[in-house]
């Protein structure tokens, strides 16, 4: 499909890239199918024309130059099978399962461009595969005893593979009869095949050795001797012109074609027949041969081989010499399981005679499984007795899908979803109905009292119970209840916690609770007593509040309890106090019934005052006027003294007095006498030096400095 661009230049069409000017290369890129190629360009004022048989690169008589550059279109054409009933999507393609219905043949062709515009297509021979028609027989066999011999035999379709069951073998010819031994219920599979593509080339010998590989040597004139020596064959139609003593008079397939005649070797393993052959990954393949006898016993004993290993049963060759053309089917089930795509097969022979030991091979296949494979199941079935008693009054009564009128056993096959099938008999017992009278005597404290399920709050006389049991048979009672009085003991307690545990007719008591205690009298009527214990919660606890007593100089107490009734040791009677000093606390509660105590100690701080270094006193702002402790540092002192000095070390205030405040003025002279104040002497440094005690009586001094500004 070629393609232009096209401009308008004097009127005339002219591909634009079909222009050559100032000698340029030009690359022109064509579909196979539009070889070959004429190429339009201008030379001495007109428009001439050029055709290439060939790409590549040619020069025009202007001297510019093209490139032809040429696209494949993509024709292909796919031969494939599906087994019937299947879609198929492969290669872009969709074949519905109701196309694929019938067996037969499907075509189909998709068109499509590539990605150069070349017009491309893929065509589809699609061959639908018909399902055979399977049968294994006989079918859901049912055994009374405790073993059994059955043949079971598989019909329908060219190859078939056994599955489950006890005693099954692989088959290994056409139609197997499978001879099992059963002891107990079990079942078996029958899958047969159609198969798809023979990989064997030449199977049939029809093109005589072609296609043969063999560790016998070939021998291709014809004699009564020529196949005289153990390890020779060759490819003919009557193995008597081979040899004097050979019999066979045709082929396998069509009677008049080839086959390959053997004079066996004595040597186990050695390779008959072989080829290496294209084998698709994981994959099932069905490898196959006939085998005829054409001289005398020891008869041949084959195996087949794949890759070097050998694969089945040893199978052997009819003894059949003397009967013209008798020939059997071999074959054995192989699984790709890996990525190889070629596998070389072998048949070997494993007869170590060599007298003997000859036979021929036909129609030798190696099978591609298409998939296309139906099964049949077959169930083998032990009877067995089961049991079941029924109401006198049940019959006619129906068990799977078995109606029973009266005793006599009666034979079914329960079916089941999901596993294999029941043979059961069944033997069917009668229940009879219960008719009986039945007193009971009970005390008031016995009451309620249940009988047969039915709870009885009080006595009662001749009462009609009907009572189905587990087969819903019918039983009657006439029921009577009589009810003997008990003697009676309450008391009820209040105790504080406290007091526990309390001790009642052996028992050791914490906490609230209800007891009763039965004493048995020999002469009927127990003695009942009671016991309704209260104890009441006198649980007391003191929390502090506040996290730290030392930072906020206060805390808060609060009292936790079942109480409602509290008495401080500061006199207060809430359930919360706040206290400003440390030191020891304590609540009193009280109830009706219970006082209880509870204490708590508020830890004294570590005692480090905080001076100022300086002070202004004026008296005008009210500011840093004083030289003092602040109050809620006063709080942990107890007994206190200062003395501070000017900068001759003479003694100028004295205090004993923890609340003092020093407003910078002198009040004592040099023989330390307290004068009157002087004024302030600003801008001096004084020094301090305090003695003091904390609230545990421990002391501490402090010295330091300050400026009087």
């Amino acid at each position: 499909m070629k393609r232009f661009l096209w401009l308008t230049i004097a009127c005339l069409l002219i591909p634009s890239w079909g222009i050559a000017q100032n000698h340029s290369n030009i690359p022109i890129d064509v579909c196979s199918s539009d070889m070959p190629y004429t190429y339009q360009y201008f030379h001495q004022g007109s428009l001439q024309g050029i055709t290439y048989n060939t790409p590549g690169r040619h020069i025009l008589p202007n001297l510019d130059t093209i490139t032809i550059i040429v696209h494949q279109e993509s024709h292909t054409h796919q031969n494939c099978v599906v087994c019937q009933g299947n879609s198929f999507t492969d290669f872009g393609f969709y074949i519905s399962e109701e196309q694929t219905a019938l067996p037969g043949i499907i075509r189909d062709t998709i068109h499509f461009q590539t990605s150069w515009g070349c017009d491309s297509s893929i065509s589809l021979t699609l061959t639908v595969q018909p399902l055979p028609d399977v049968h294994v027989t006989p079918h859901d066999t049912v055994i009374f005893g405790n073993s059994a011999n059955l043949s079971l035999r598989i019909s329908g379709a060219d190859y078939y593979i056994w599955e489950q069951g006890g005693g099954i073998t692989a088959a290994t010819v056409n139609n197997p009869t499978q001879n099992v031994t059963v002891t107990q219920p079990t079942w078996f599979i029958g899958s047969g095949y159609i198969p798809g593509q023979d990989m064997v080339i030449n199977g049939h010998f029809t093109n005589g050795n072609t296609g043969v590989s063999s560790a016998y040597s070939h021998v291709s004139s014809q004699g009564g001797h020529a196949l005289w020596s153990e390890g020779t064959y060759a490819i003919g139609n009557n193995a008597s012109n081979w040899h004097e003593n050979f019999q066979g008079a045709h082929d396998h397939t069509t009677g008049n074609g080839n086959y390959m005649i053997i004079n066996g070797s004595g040597i186990p393993g050695t390779v008959v027949w072989s080829q290496t052959i294209n084998i698709e990954p994981y994959t099932y393949y069905v490898f196959n041969t006939w085998v005829t006898t054409v001289g005398p016993s020891p008869y041949a004993n084959l195996q087949f081989s794949i890759n070097g290993g050998t694969i089945g049963n040893i199978f052997s060759a009819p003894n059949t010499y003397g009967a013209v053309n008798t020939w059997l089917n071999f074959y054995h089930l192989w699984y790709n399981n890996s990525s190889a795509r070629t596998a070389t097969i072998s048949i070997v022979n494993q007869n170590t005679a060599t007298s003997g030991n000859d036979f021929g091979l036909d129609d030798i296949s190696f099978w591609k499984l298409n998939g296309c494979g139906v099964s049949d199941t077959v169930q083998v079935l032990f009877n067995r007795y089961i049991d079941t008693t029924v109401c006198e009054n049940a019959f006619p009564f129906t068990w799977h899908g078995v109606t029973f009128n009266d005793t006599i056993p009666q034979f079914t096959i329960i079916r089941k979803q999901d596993s294999i099938d029941d043979a059961v008999t069944m033997r069917v017992h009668v229940h009879p109905s219960v008719h009986t009278t039945v007193r009971d005597t009970v005390y008031e404290n016995e009451l309620p009292h249940t009988y047969q399920g039915i709870e009885f709050n009080d006595a009662i006389t001749d009462s009609l119970i009907t009572l189905t049991d587990t087969l819903e048979c019918d039983s009657f009672i006439h029921y009577s209840l009589y009810v003997r009085r008990n003697s009676y003991n309450h008391t009820e307690l209040t105790i504080c916690e406290s007091q526990t545990p309390y001790r009642w007719r052996g028992h050791a008591l914490y906490s609230s609770c209800e007891l009763t205690e039965t004493i048995p009298n020999a002469q009927g009527g127990d003695s009942i007593m009671t016991l309704n214990l209260t104890v009441i919660d006198t649980m007391l606890r003191i929390i502090q509040l506040t996290d730290d007593f030392c930072e906020e100089m206060s805390a808060m107490l609060s009292v936790q309890s079942g109480f409602s009734d509290y008495v401080w040791s500061t006199g207060e009677t809430t359930p919360q106090i706040l206290v400003l000093s440390p030191g020891s606390y304590c609540v009193t509660a009280v109830s009706d019934y219970c006082t209880i105590d509870r204490c708590i100690s508020v830890a004294p701080c570590k005692l480090d005052i905080k001076l100022p270094n300086a002070i202004t006193p004026s008296k005008l702002d009210g500011h840093n006027d004083y030289f003092s402790i602040d109050e809620s540092q006063q709080r942990l002192i107890q007994d206190f003294e200062i003395s501070i000095y000017n900068r001759w070390s003479n003694l100028v205030f004295y205090s004993d007095q923890k609340d003092f405040k020093w407003d910078g003025r002198e009040h004592l002279n040099n023989t330390n006498k307290h004068i009157e104040a002087n004024d302030i002497y600003r801008n001096n440094v004084y020094s301090y030096v305090i003695h003091c005690t904390d609230l545990r009586g421990q002391r501490f001094s402090f010295k330091g400095s300050l400026v009087v500004l």
